[in-house]
């Protein structure tokens, strides 16, 4: 099993790619907020709800949840390897 490193380079650009997953989520909000408001209609099909960053059961949350689920071979590998090069 291949071993898990990430260069400088890979960690911002996984670093960059997650702030830029969350400033989307944001910018969908807001943008739902504003249609809200220009049209008057509250809830605009259950949408504005599905991406409120302070309600449960919706992406945001998704989001969250997905960030604090790594797969558990990646904790597993680099113990793994060492327990290889032991033998």
């Amino acid at each position: 099993m291949p071993s898990i490193h990430l260069s400088a380079g890979h960690r911002s650009m996984v670093a960059g790619a997650l702030m830029a997953a969350a400033a989307l989520l944001v910018m969908i909000h807001v943008g739902w907020q504003l249609f809200a408001y220009w049209t008057g209609h509250d809830y605009v099909f259950g949408l504005i709800k599905l991406f409120h960053p302070d309600e449960e059961r919706n992406v945001p949350v998704l989001f969250s949840t997905l960030l604090l689920c790594p797969p558990p071979g990646t904790k597993a590998a680099p113990y793994h390897d060492r327990a290889r090069n032991r033998q």
